[in-house]
């Protein structure tokens, strides 16, 4: 981010945030923003990234009316930290299709499109969903070596299948920084050739869709 924001241009006064496209229960996507770029942020971060969320997300999902949550530890409107708090009050005087604040159980339901948070929150939900879906694939292994049905073997395998296809990260590609004049996807740091397939093809989706424009017209 550092290396953008010094030799590239930023999208008006926008501090760039890092965002990563996860699976959800609908079979789409959902945008975490921000994924780790700004540990610490201050309530107008938070409204930019509701602003740049949702472009981003209705340049890839152009017929879709992109929901916007906050997420915070409960969908109460009163409820958070102080940052939520006022985050909230100024995304709800915006025009994004604003939802309201939403709770880590509904990060993945396809509830919402775009879940805005710092830094470290988001850090925390990728690394989290990472993490849980790995134990899971775990235990249907173990459960899958215990069988001795031939026809749950044959289930649990297509199961476990389906889940690493899901959550392999390095189909997902990498994390776009967004509110730069220019098209950045950061790798992480297990990236493999399939990692980089996926990244030059996401990045030829970005510039086809001109999302650069989109934003810098949004954040005027």
């Amino acid at each position: 981010m550092c290396g953008a924001i010094l030799n590239l241009k930023r999208l008006g006064s926008c501090q760039p945030a890092l965002s990563t496209l996860l699976p959800t229960q609908k079979g789409d996507s959902v945008c975490i923003i921000d994924c780790v770029a700004n540990i610490d942020c201050i309530p107008m971060q938070l409204l930019e990234y509701a602003k740049i969320g949702s472009c981003y997300m209705s340049s890839l999902y152009p017929n879709k009316d992109i929901k916007v949550g906050l997420l915070s530890n409960e969908k109460e409107d009163n409820k958070g930290n102080s940052l939520t708090k006022q985050a909230f009050q100024l995304i709800k005087e915006t025009d994004v299709n604003f939802i309201g604040n939403i709770e880590g159980t509904d990060v993945l339901t396809g509830e919402c499109d775009v879940v805005v948070c710092d830094g470290f929150i988001g850090n925390v939900v990728l690394k989290n969903t990472e993490g849980t879906a790995k134990t899971i694939i775990k235990d249907l292994i173990m459960i899958l070596k215990k069988s001795n049905d031939e026809q749950e073997k044959k289930y649990l395998q297509k199961a476990i299948n389906e889940l690493l296809m899901k959550y392999d990260l390095n189909s997902l590609g990498g994390a776009t920084l967004l509110g730069i004049d220019k098209v950045i996807i950061k790798g992480h740091g297990t990236a493999n050739d399939k990692t980089i397939y996926h990244i030059i093809n996401d990045a030829y989706t970005l510039l086809k869709n001109e999302v650069i424009n989109q934003l810098e017209n949004k954040l005027k």
